[in-house]
This record gives C-alpha cells, structure tokens and sequence, in this order.
C-alpha cells in the first residue's frame, strides 16, 4: 500500500524433508519494509525458496537473510525496481559446516531511474561445506542514474571447504554507478597472532574475528529489533564451531 510502513520476519525451522516457500511481496510507492529471513532448518533437510519482490516509486526496503540450516539450501530473490527513486538493500548471510551446500542467488532489476540497490553477502564455512553466491544487476535502457552496489566476501575455515561467486552486471544505460567485487580467504594469522599473544584464547580470538566479519554485514540493518534477532543465530553457529574445534 501506497505510503505504508511495516516489518517482516520470517523464521523455518522445519524437521525433516523438503522446504519450499514461495513468497511475493509489493513494496508501494513511498512505502518502506524492513525485512529479515532466517532458514534454520534441521541438517537433514532441504530448503529450496524463492522470493519476488517489487518497489514502487520512492519505496524503500532493507532486507536481510541468513541461512544457517539444512543440508541443501538456496535461497533465490528477484527484485524490480520499478519506480523512480526506490531504493533497495538486500544482503545475506550464510554459515556452513560438515556438508552442508548454501546458495544465495539474487536478480536486482533496475527498470527506472535514480534507483539505488545495495547488496553485502558474507558467508563462513568450516569441514566441507560449500557456500555460492549468484548476485545479478540488470539496469534497463531507461533507468539512467542508477547506482547499485554488490560485495560478496567469503571466510574458510578450513582447507576443504569451498566458496564460489559470480556476480553479474548486464548495464544498458550510460549514466550509471555500478560495481561489485568477491572476495575468498582464511583467517588473518597475524590477526590471530596479536590477540593470543595478549592473552586471549586462540579459540576465543578466531570466534572474535569471524564476529567482526559478520557484524560488518548486520551493523547495516537499519531496524535494530530485527539486527538483534539476527545475531544470536550467528553467535549459537560460532560458539558450536569452537566447541568442535576445540574438541579436535
């Protein structure tokens, strides 16, 4: 509705066998949504979703995902930037280990002008797990003064795991500000190196650094109730990771 304000939760938790919400969601003009998703489901589940979005003129919307749960999961978002001066933020977390196989794919689609559309996507990853990110920006012939932002960084943990990344732009105006990066790598030793050597726990100092690699992510959400719900799933998934390590 046009002018309209609201926020939106959604939590999956599901058991055992496949999950696969399906949701579509119009954003009107000047409206504003804040949104977050949490796929928590069990390990032995699959979690295949999908999400359509729409913004109107001067609509705003600042969503945020994390998948966590299940041993197969994807979690596939389109968005149409449909009128001018709408403004879209949509960034994403995920967190895996043992087999586990995370995909996060994203379609921003600038079909007007002065549009901006910013995404950040972190993803941990420890044993054998495997993270992928697909994150397109498609800008329109007609949406000039577009800027749309993308920034994908993965952190692993372990030697075996696997992060791939393919971000996209398909740019058919001319008078644009668009860009985006990936990025794989370990934890900083010399990071690691200068907390133990003041004491802290080698344990305690790795579960530091990746808290600071995730919150760069979360400290952008613009509606803290939802940003304070997000961080105790990050922290459980740390703190499992360290009893683990630990125990090894």
């Amino acid at each position: 509705q046009s002018g309209a304000s609201a926020v939106l939760a959604e939590w999956h938790q599901a058991a055992v066998g496949p999950s696969a919400p399906l949701m579509s969601i119009d954003v009107g003009a000047e409206a504003r949504l804040s949104y977050a998703k949490v796929q928590q489901d069990s390990i032995t589940s699959a979690h295949l979703s999908a999400t359509g979005l729409r913004l109107g003129e001067r609509a705003f919307f600042d969503g945020f995902q994390i998948s966590v749960g299940g041993e197969l999961a994807r979690l596939e978002t389109h968005i149409d930037l449909s009128g001018e001066n709408a403004d879209c933020t949509l960034s994403a977390i995920y967190l895996g280990r043992g087999n586990q196989h995370h995909d996060i794919t994203t379609n921003m689609s600038h079909g007007s002008g002065h549009c901006f559309s910013k995404q950040i996507i972190r993803g941990v990853l420890d044993d054998k797990a495997r993270g992928v990110f697909q994150g397109k920006v498609h800008v329109a012939p007609d949406a000039q003064k577009t800027d749309g932002q993308q920034m994908s960084r993965a952190l692993l943990l372990s030697r075996k795991a696997e992060a791939d990344a393919k971000p996209e732009l398909e740019i058919y105006a001319d008078d644009v500000l668009c860009a985006h990066g990936a990025t794989v790598g370990e934890l900083d030793e010399t990071q690691l190196f200068y907390l133990t050597s003041r004491g802290i726990d080698r344990q305690k100092a790795r579960a530091m650094l990746i808290s600071a690699f995730l919150d760069d992510a979360i400290d952008d959400i613009s509606h803290s109730g939802l940003a304070e719900m997000l961080r105790p799933v990050t922290t459980a998934w740390m703190s499992a990771t360290s009893v683990a390590d630990a125990r090894d």
